[in-house]
């Protein structure tokens, strides 16, 4: 009875306190002040971050982080509620079996007891009743708590349910508001005051990059044009060559053909 109060308290505590948190954190972004008084457990970390800054703007790497130790956080209270409902159980199962033993010993009491007497039939039968009690005490006490667990159980699990039907609506509101926050971030990352140490390096490391290659680009475009140039002189060179080879076989022919004019000129003249 008492785990079963633990674990009923424990439960309806977390799902108040939830509520505490999530209307603390929203009247956080809205600039509301609350009347609420208390130490925050899941969102400490995220109202700490939210609090240092006027902008309410976080990085998206630590949104991330923020998210995950309250993911965790809540992960161990549902694993604490399953516990609770595993040990009711075990308990219920636990006093049945006890009852089945103290049963089992009275029965078997009762019996080795027992001595039926011809000259006193109704004094043995009101000592066997009276033996009886004991065993029909010990399968009360075994059905009793074997009831008292599967009802404590079942009961401790649907509050367990509701609480985490809370947690899984709680998380979904604080990743829509980490998301917007860490949104705005990228957003405002192009002003000075919103540019980090890590954003500024990354996009130097880039820019170098890129001048690197663009520098081979040009090495590279600058080989291929010295190499276009050598090879269109190569070019001419070989073509004025082949020009002054025709030319001299042009005056070679034309040398060639006024002396076979003559030779003939010669012969007609002799006939």
């Amino acid at each position: 009875m008492l785990l079963f109060l633990l674990g009923t308290f424990f439960c309806l505590r977390n799902i108040f306190q939830i509520k505490k948190e999530q209307e603390r954190l929203y009247n956080l972004l809205n600039g509301k002040i609350t009347s609420l008084k208390f130490t925050p457990l899941l969102l400490k970390d995220i109202l700490d971050e939210l609090n240092k800054k006027e902008d309410m703007i976080l990085e998206e790497r630590k949104a991330i982080i923020l998210f995950e130790r309250i993911a965790t956080k809540m992960d161990f209270d549902k694993e604490v509620n399953k516990y609770l409902v595993v040990v009711l159980v075990f308990l219920g199962l636990l006093g049945t079996f006890w009852g089945l033993l103290i049963t089992i010993e009275a029965v078997g009491k009762t019996i080795g007891e027992l001595s039926i007497e011809e000259d006193n039939v109704l004094l043995t039968f009101l000592s066997l009743k009276e033996a009886l009690k004991a065993p029909l005490s010990g399968m009360g006490t075994a059905f009793a708590t074997s009831l008292f667990g599967l009802a404590a159980s079942l009961s401790l699990g649907f509050v367990d349910l509701q609480l985490t039907k809370a947690q899984n609506d709680f998380l979904i509101y604080v990743e829509d508001t980490l998301h917007n926050l860490s949104r705005k971030s990228t957003i405002k990352i192009n002003k000075t005051e919103g540019i980090s140490e890590e954003y500024i390096a990354a996009i130097i490391a880039e820019t170098a990059e890129g001048i690197a290659n663009l520098q081979k680009l040009l090495e590279k475009n600058e080989k291929s044009r010295k190499t276009f140039e050598e090879l269109i002189e190569k070019s001419v060179n070989t073509i004025s060559k082949i020009n002054d080879e025709i030319n001299i076989r042009n005056n070679q022919f034309q040398k060639g053909e006024i002396i076979s004019i003559e030779h003939l000129r010669n012969i007609d003249n002799n006939i």
